[in-house]
């Protein structure tokens, strides 16, 4: 059976790509892996993964709206990395 969840662990989840940003924003100009981000919210990276597996479609339609988006990221090795974009505020 499970059990009732707090309304602030309902919000993280439900509004995963906000605590995304905002950890990566809180530690700019680090590159984190899902795993890494994850673990820096207290968060499964079952909801952290399809969350950033989006970011493609996320950021065009962004652009869309004439806004860019406030996360990037890099393949090095086969490995993501996601981090803040310092530049979106500039």
């Amino acid at each position: 059976m499970n059990m009732p969840i707090s309304g602030d662990k309902f919000e993280k989840y439900k509004n995963s790509l906000v605590c995304i940003t905002e950890f990566l924003e809180e530690n700019k100009g680090v590159g984190f892996t899902v795993e890494e981000i994850a673990e820096g919210l207290g968060i499964e990276k079952e909801v952290i993964q399809p969350t950033l597996s989006f970011l493609p479609l996320i950021e065009l339609l962004a652009m869309s709206k004439g806004r860019k988006l406030e996360i990037e990221s890099v393949t090095i090795k086969n490995v993501i990395y996601y981090r803040y974009n310092e530049k979106y505020h500039k």
